[in-house]
């Protein structure tokens, strides 16, 4: 079963322990540094969406992104982040839609044509 709050949880959760382990920072940031949730659901509009909950089970045909992103504000200095990561950010899309046998499929070899000629 999958839905946007477990994609949530196993980002942060596999993130915050991965900086530890490898000594990137001493103290427990990731939620300081991942402060938004990783996805929502797609409509015919980008946004249209903000009344389903992130617990709803997906189902075959809903389409949604996942956008992992990091944000290294300047408050973070005060948490022990060191200087050299102050500044920096990113983010990445990709969209998926759910497959009837219940598998993630990346829409990346989608023409934007198409997906045009289809909305």
């Amino acid at each position: 079963m999958l839905f946007l709050e477990i994609c949530y949880h196993d980002t942060y959760y596999d993130f915050e322990p991965t900086l530890r382990k490898n000594f990137i920072f001493k103290i427990q940031v990731a939620q300081k540094i991942c402060p938004h949730h990783v996805g929502h659901y797609l409509g015919l509009d980008i946004h249209d969406t903000p009344t389903i909950p992130s617990t709803k089970r997906f189902e075959a045909g809903v389409v949604f992104p996942l956008e992992p992103g990091i944000y290294f504000r300047d408050e973070l200095a005060k948490l022990g982040v060191s200087r050299d990561f102050l500044g920096i950010g990113m983010r990445v899309e990709d969209d998926f839609v759910m497959s009837k046998t219940g598998c993630a499929e990346n829409l990346e070899h989608v023409k934007d044509d198409l997906l045009l000629e289809e909305a």
